[in-house]
């Protein structure tokens, strides 16, 4: 499970790694024409909710993900904006509590994944819907059987069977740190910003941590 601060700066760091990389995103874009603005589009869509995401402190994760939803609403830009606030208009509809636990997130994927491809009159394989789907399934496969996320997360990047609260349960966390900040060119400043230090992680283990996952992640490293 994690509370509304830690899902607040997930979005954030996820933000600006986006922002970091967005012409990379800029140079994928060839459809429905190549004209080149989708990575610049989905950045200044989510950089509409970043200054009140910062605001917050201490809220249900609930609250947080209606936030976000609604600054994303209100300042999607093009129809990757459009299709990016969708995704997490959906999303906020799974999240219910104080805090996500599996059950929040598996629900969170799969509404965001209805909620965009019911916007799309056509909807394309090999978009943002593939990756957003794609990303949902594995979700749903990895808690249906009886996994966690971030151990399964883990046991890729360290070669070694993780369980919660049981073997080799302390590389649970660091999992956990990566699979939050990794995403999309995150680095040793995306796990810092996710609280990795205060976390008990030291410094001169960060970047082996970030090529750890990466390694563990190659298809992810390859939309870059």
């Amino acid at each position: 499970m994690f509370n509304g601060d830690t899902l607040r700066d997930a979005i954030i760091s996820g933000a600006n790694n986006l922002f970091n990389h967005k012409k990379s995103v800029d140079d994928l874009n060839v459809f429905p024409v190549p004209d080149g603005d989708t990575g610049t589009n989905m950045s200044l869509t989510l950089q509409n909710s970043t200054s009140q995401l910062a605001e917050l402190a201490g809220e249900p994760a609930s609250k947080v993900a209606q936030v976000n939803a609604s600054a994303l609403l209100r300042g999607a830009r093009g129809n990757s904006g459009v299709i990016t606030s969708l995704l997490f208009r959906g999303f906020a509809k799974g999240v219910t509590g104080d805090e996500l636990n599996e059950e929040s997130l598996k629900n969170a994927f799969a509404f965001g994944v209805e909620a965009a491809y019911k916007a799309v009159m056509k909807p394309t394989e090999g978009t943002i819907l593939t990756v957003a789907r794609v990303a949902s399934e594995c979700v749903d496969k990895t808690f249906a059987e009886g996994g966690d996320i971030y151990c399964a997360t883990a046991e890729r990047m360290f070669h070694c069977r993780v369980v919660k609260h049981g073997e080799n349960g302390e590389l649970r966390q660091k999992g956990k740190q990566c699979e939050l900040s990794c995403g999309y060119g995150g680095s040793v400043g995306a796990l810092k910003a996710m609280g990795a230090l205060e976390a008990g992680m030291q410094e001169d283990e960060l970047k082996p941590l970030v090529d750890a996952w990466r390694s563990a992640n190659p298809k992810i490293v390859e939309f870059w």
